[in-house]
């Protein structure tokens, strides 16, 4: 892990607390529906339409990508990097500083948008069908390609360094977050303080759903993104989370637990180990639903509420 001075991490405390890290939303959006979760992907599947892409990220440019604070995020990072420079130090552990998209080059970013709305799609209809010791799996691999079509919605292709993995991984029960990854560039689209990364911050797995799932109306209603305290180790302070990050760090850690450590996920389900499969089972269903609205209201700036009846 990268050293950081309390200088530096007082200093982006204060900027954290004094300044605006998430976008600002140019309205509501109410859906009146009898099927919410069909409703709400059937609007994921309009992400399958180039033209449709195409007019979504012409309008996000010209709206400034709804004011998410890209220069700050990108200066935190460059005086990260002042602060860290080391002879030899590798590319991979300093973070990457991205280009935000414009008219000039969102054609081949489009395209690529479309192809992995179709296989978000395709990975969340096979996680309905399937058992629970598989869906983690093709829960994460859904929002993964969410999250990172939202980062091309943002940002230029070209800056997506090769080679770079999830950005996440766990020791033992604890979810680390890595300086570099998928991870820490879908961050960047929706909120613009990057500590969660930098100081490779790390939570108990079990933390990540504590809390009582939330709705969508908890989102909808709330004057700013809905964030949750979750008990961060290594500065051993709570440390607020946007639902987004918990979401894709909750079914990330399900994800490794489903793919590497079978036998434990296994003792899990049929509560060996523990009676934690009723809240799992819980999160997991309340992301379904959330986590594709959230990433509808971060692409459109507007907050969508899908709303059972007329």
């Amino acid at each position: 892990m990268l050293s950081i001075s309390i200088y530096y991490y007082r200093k982006m405390k204060e900027q954290a607390s004094k300044t605006s890290n998430t976008i600002n939303y140019r309205g509501q959006k109410i859906i009146n529906t009898y099927q919410r979760e069909a409703d709400i992907w059937n609007f994921i599947d309009r992400l399958t339409s180039f033209s449709y892409v195409y007019n979504l990220l012409n309008e996000r440019i010209k709206e400034n990508f709804f004011d998410i604070d890209i220069s700050k995020t990108n200066k935190l990072k460059k005086e990260f990097m002042n602060l860290n420079k080391t002879e030899g130090k590798n590319d991979k552990n300093l973070p990457e500083i991205h280009e935000r998209l414009t008219s000039n080059n969102l054609v081949t970013n489009a395209e690529e948008i479309v192809l992995l709305a179709k296989q978000a799609i395709d990975f969340f209809n096979t996680s309905k069908i399937v058992s629970l010791i598989t869906k983690p799996i093709l829960l994460y691999n859904c929002y993964a390609r969410l999250l990172k079509i939202l980062f091309l919605s943002t940002f230029r292709k070209s800056q997506i360094s090769k080679g770079s993995a999830s950005g996440l991984y766990m020791e033992n029960n604890t979810v680390v977050c890595k300086i570099t990854g998928s991870f820490a560039r879908s961050l960047d689209c929706y909120f613009s303080d990057p500590r969660i990364y930098l100081h490779e911050y790390r939570f108990d797995w079990t933390d990540l759903f504590i809390n009582l799932p939330i709705s969508e109306y908890d989102i909808y209603f709330k004057n700013d993104n809905y964030f949750v305290d979750i008990p961060e180790q290594t500065t051993r302070n709570q440390y607020s989370v946007h639902e987004l990050t918990r979401e894709i760090l909750f079914i990330f850690s399900l994800n490794f637990f489903s793919r590497y450590r079978l036998s434990d996920w296994n003792k899990i389900i049929e509560g060996r180990s523990s009676d934690l499969i009723w809240k799992i089972n819980e999160y997991i269903k309340s992301t379904c639903n959330v986590f594709p609205t959230l990433i509808l209201n971060e692409l459109h700036g507007q907050r969508f509420l899908f709303k059972s009846g007329n």
